[in-house]
Order: structure tokens, then C-alpha cells, then sequence
């Protein structure tokens, strides 16, 4: 689902109209293999079950205490106007950006706080033992007005060049931000929009540290790390607009997945995880859905590639 973006305007930013991905009302339902199941079967030959081997890099299980209950191994990313609630219980709920807007924005732009909100929201579904675990939003890609800990420094003029901003098309950038103002529902602006440049060090480890800092209170086990692959994902125009060539794309996307990488690193060290950390197949139902299409035939092959023992060191993540 897309809905657009206005032109607007604020102090050295500019903007441009573009298509931002918004969130379904729930983006999956998942569940997820994080328990040692102990099994010596052989696992089947991956063409047999229509695997599709996971991209990017593998990361290493959180350190969670391992529990024997299957609706602690369940996940979802709601969306609600405002306290996420559920009647029933889930192992692990991460509330999107979208969740209480109607809380967090109520003061207007510049006094958002969707970031401590978020938290409230984990703290209220601890609190009601609807959940075990809870994960808050961040996105790799923008910088977004109504987390507090990011407009902090994109209201500060001495990070501009933290940010993506208009080049000469020779990589000199000419001190313009590249903005795109967000609107959630359509017609209503929601904030500022910058794109991180991680290929500026202090603006890597800045993004790394303000997320720590961002789920270091007891009820957040981590964070959704939206559009993880950076530019172009999502905004295919931006290139050309801020006149960046091929090479410096690819420096960047290199520079992101690092961030990235290292964010997970110490997020794990710290007790806690990223959604984007987990991987496996989306099961599919229906003879032309997407994903790893499952028989009665093939379920038991299936459950047991991916409980040998060698999966038992990946974060595992199988949805619907």
C-alpha cells in the first residue's frame, strides 16, 4: 500500500514528491523458531521444498532464555491509532511507527514523541502479560521527524552533511538536504523525511547509538529496522534528483549494511534484537501466493530442515 508525499518545505531541506511505503493495519503474523529442538533428521534437498536461501548476512540468536511455549513463538507488527491492544497473548509484538499516532502527534510536528510512546506502549503490554517480548520502530534508510532522538540532529545545522543532500553530480554536495515530507493518511503530513548518509562516520555511529539508547528500557527487547538495505529501497527517484552516481550509491548501500551489522552487533551484546536479524521462507497458501508452498507431503521435511542442528545458531523467522 503507497500513499504520496507533499511538497514542503523547512530550513535548509528541500523536498521532493515521492511514493512512501506505508504499513498494512498488521504487516504479518509470524511465527518464530528461536528454540533448540533437538532433532537428528537429515535435512532435504532444498529444491525439493522450493527453499529460497536467505540474503545478507546471518546473525547469531538473541540471548533470550529458551522457553517451551509455542505462543511465545509468535510475532506480529500491529498498527492502531492508538494503545496497541490484544486479546491474546504474543511471544513477540513490535509496534510500528503508526501505533498511538493519535498520542504522539497530538502536539504537532516538532513536538512529537513517538519514540517514548512506543515504549509506554511495550511497558502497558508487559504490564497486561499480552506479550513476552517487544520491539519499537526505527528505519535505516530515513531519518523521520517524529522520532525524537532523530530530529534532534536533523534540526541541528551542524549535521547536515549527515544527510543525503542535492551534488554538483561530481559528489560535492551543494548544502541543500534532500527532504521529503511524509503524509500519513493521505492529505496529512506527518514530518520531515532525510536519507542517512552512513558513509559520514559520526552519523553511523550516531544512528547505532540513539537506537541503543532508544530501546534501552527494560520492556523493549529491540527494534524494527525499516527499509534495512538503505537507498534505493522504496524512493528509486533519489538518485537522480540528488544527482549521486552508481559509484557513490554502492558506497553508500556498503556503508548502510555496516551500520547495520554493527547496530545488530551491539544490540545482541546489549540483550537485545532486530526483526531484520531473523531470517527464513514466508510460507505460502494458495497455488500462486509467494513463498514456500507446503503439502501435507512436505510439512514434516519442511519442519525438519529447519530444525537441525546447524539452524540452531540462525534466528529463525518463518511467516504467513
Amino acid at each position: 500500500m503507497h500513499y504520496g508525499c507533499s511538497a514542503g518545505s523547512h530550513r535548509r531541506a528541500r523536498t521532493a514528491t515521492a511514493q512512501i511505503e506505508m504499513p498494512l493495519a498488521v504487516r504479518s503474523t509470524l511465527a518464530l523458531l528461536l528454540l533448540p529442538i533437538r532433532t537428528a533428521a537429515v535435512a532435504p534437498a532444498a529444491a525439493d521444498l522450493e527453499l529460497r536461501p536467505p540474503g545478507g548476512p546471518r546473525f547469531p540468536p538473541p540471548h533470550w532464555q529458551v522457553v517451551w511455549n509455542l505462543t511465545e513463538s509468535t510475532m506480529i507488527q500491529p498498527s492502531s491509532a492508538s494503545w496497541f491492544s490484544t486479546n491474546h497473548t504474543w511471544g513477540l509484538v513490535s509496534l510500528d511507527w503508526t501505533v498511538a499516532r493519535d498520542i504522539w502527534d497530538r502536539d504537532g510536528r516538532n513536538r512529537q514523541v513517538c519514540e517514548a510512546t512506543s515504549r509506554e506502549g511495550c511497558r502497558r503490554l508487559k504490564a497486561a502479560g499480552k506479550t513476552r517480548r517487544c520491539f519499537v520502530y526505527h528505519n535505516m534508510e530515513l531519518a523521520l521527524e517524529w522520532l525524537e532522538s532523530q530530529r534532534l540532529v536533523m534540526r541541528d545545522p551542524a549535521k547536515g552533511t549527515w544527510f543525503l543532500q542535492y551534488t554538483d553530480g561530481s559528489g560535492r554536495k551543494n548544502g541543500t538536504i534532500y527532504n521529503e515530507i511524509g503524509e500519513f493518511p493521505p492529505g496529512v503530513t506527518i514530518g520531515d523525511q532525510y536519507f542517512w548518509d552512513y558513509r559520514v562516520d559520526a552519523a553511523s555511529e550516531y544512528y547505532v547509538s540513539s537506537v541503543l539508547e532508544s530501546v534501552s528500557d527494560p520492556a523493549v527487547d529491540g527494534t524494527f529496522t525499516d527499509d534495512v538495505t538503505g537507498l534505493p529501497n522504496e524512493h528509486h527517484a533519489v538518485q537522480r534528483r540528488i544527482k549521486m552516481n552508481d559509484s557513490e550509491l554502492h558506497q553508500l548501500q556498503g556503508a548502510t549494511n555496516a551500520t547495520h551489522a554493527r547496530l545488530v552487533e551491539r544490540l545482541l551484546a546489549a540483550g537485545k534484537s532486530n526483526w531484520q536479524a531473523f531470517f527464513g521462507n514466508d510460507v505460502a497458501f494458495g497455488d500462486d501466493a509467494d513463498g514456500v508452498h507446503i503439502s501435507r507431503a512436505t510439512c514434516t521435511e519442511f519442519m525438519r530442515y529447519y530444525c537441525t542442528p546447524q539452524m540452531q545458531r540462525q534466528s529463525l523467522m518463518m511467516g504467513t
